[in-house]
């Protein structure tokens, strides 16, 4: 059974990156948003089993998806990852 993750970075390169990643992994990317509101959507439409979303983005932040996703019984698991100003990143 392939896991399905859905990817949100306002950096299409990270996205990129991510998929190809999670190819090695039997996961496979269900959709690739930009903004907190394409991740809240694309959680109800496509019911992924994870979410990997960097902390800032458009619209609403990781903060306020994890906030409005909380409450939901069928919410999938989140991984928040960040960028630094040297270009690191971590999760």
């Amino acid at each position: 059974m392939k896991y399905k993750v859905l990817i949100a970075d306002d950096c299409f390169g990270s996205n990129d990156e991510a998929k190809r990643i999670l190819k090695g992994y039997d996961m496979q990317a269900v959709f690739c948003g930009r903004d907190g509101r394409e991740v809240v959507k694309m959680t109800d439409d496509l019911k992924p089993d994870a979410v990997v979303m960097n902390m800032s983005m458009r619209s609403i932040d990781a903060l306020g998806v994890l906030s409005l996703m909380k409450a939901r019984q069928d919410a999938p698991g989140f991984i928040v990852t960040f960028s630094g100003e040297d270009g690191g990143a971590a999760a």
